[in-house]
C-alpha cells in the first residue's frame, strides 16, 4: 500500500529496475532479523546469563557501553571483559555476578542500521528523492520502508505539507534506481576480481594502449546516459564503449553537417 504512492525513476526500466521489483522483493520476504551472527559491526550490547541463557539488557547497561565506548573506543563491547563493562552497583540490581554472565556476540543488522537514517538524518525536513543501486530492493529501500511503517505507520516521507496536496510522501516519493557495472563476460566490477575499469583510463587511455585506448570525456558521458539507468546489469566492454564512441562521432558529424548548411542563414532579429 505505501508503495503505491511511489515513483521509481527511471520510467522506461524493466520490472527489475522500477517498483515492481521492490514489491515483489516484500511478498517474497519471510521474515526479518534486526541481529546478524557475527562479531564485527555495531554489537548489540546484550549480556545473558550462563545458566539459564536469559537476556539482560535495560537503559543503564546502554548508558555504560555508551560511556565506554567513548573513553576506549568503537571495539570496547568486544575487548573489554564483562567485569569491566558492567559496575559492581548495576550487578546488585541484577542481583548476578560477572561470572555467571557473556557478552552477545550479535551485531546489529547493516540495513536496519541504514535503514533508520531517516530518523535522524532528515530531522523533520523532507528529501526529494531516494538514490541507490538495484539491489537496494533487498536492503535500503526495503528497510527504509519497513522500519518508517512500523514506528510511525508510514512511509519514511510523509511529513510534508504543501497547499496543493493535503499529504506529500517524502520522495514525492521518487526513488531512481541505477544498475551496476559489469565486465565483458557478465561478473560484477570487483577490486578482489581485478576486473575494474577505471573511468580515467576510458577517458585518458590505459596501460596498455592495445587493450585500452583513449576514448575521451564525451565517449564516457554517452556510455553513462545511454546504459546506467537501462538495465539492472551495465556492460563496460572494449565493444560497447566503441560504439559509444561511434555514436559521439555520428552525432558531431551530423551537427557539423547542419552548422555549415545554416552558416550563411540570417539570424532571427527582434525588433
Amino acid at each position: 500500500e505505501r508503495l503505491k504512492e511511489v515513483s521509481f525513476h527511471p520510467k522506461h526500466s524493466g520490472v527489475s529496475m522500477s517498483g515492481g521489483g521492490l514489491v515483489s522483493q516484500l511478498k517474497r520476504r519471510p521474515y526479518w532479523c534486526i541481529s546478524r551472527q557475527r562479531v564485527w559491526g555495531v554489537p548489540i550490547p546484550v549480556l545473558y546469563h550462563k545458566v539459564d541463557g536469559r537476556a539482560i539488557i535495560n537503559r543503564s547497561l546502554l548508558e555504560r557501553v555508551c560511556t565506554l565506548m567513548d573513553t576506549h573506543g568503537t571495539d570496547a563491547w568486544w575487548s573489554l571483559p564483562v567485569e569491566q563493562i558492567v559496575s559492581e552497583e548495576w550487578l546488585l540490581e541484577q542481583k548476578v555476578t560477572a561470572q555467571e554472565l557473556e557478552k552477545g556476540q550479535d551485531i546489529l543488522d547493516i540495513w536496519f542500521d541504514s535503514g533508520i537514517s531517516w530518523s535522524c538524518v532528515l530531522d523533520g525536513k523532507v528529501a526529494d528523492l531516494y538514490m541507490e543501486g538495484v539491489d537496494q530492493f533487498t536492503g535500503w529501500f526495503q528497510s527504509s520502508l519497513l522500519t518508517s511503517d512500523r514506528s510511525q505507520g508510514q512511509s519514511p516521507l510523509q511529513v510534508c505539507k504543501r497547499p496543493d496536496m493535503e499529504k506529500r510522501s517524502l520522495l514525492e516519493v521518487n526513488v531512481f534506481v541505477h544498475g551496476f557495472a559489469v565486465d565483458d563476460k557478465g561478473r560484477k566490477m570487483s577490486k578482489s576480481v581485478g576486473n575494474v575499469v577505471d573511468p580515467v583510463d576510458i577517458v585518458q587511455g590505459g596501460k596498455n594502449p592495445q587493450k585500452q585506448p583513449a576514448l575521451g570525456i564525451d565517449t564516457l558521458r554517452w556510455w553513462v546516459s545511454s546504459h546506467a539507468t537501462q538495465h539492472a546489469t551495465v556492460p563496460v566492454s572494449q565493444s560497447t564503449l566503441q560504439d559509444s564512441k561511434d555514436a559521439v562521432h555520428k552525432l558531431r558529424l551530423v551537427l557539423k553537417f547542419l552548422l555549415g548548411a545554416l552558416h550563411d542563414y540570417p539570424p532571427l532579429t527582434t525588433r
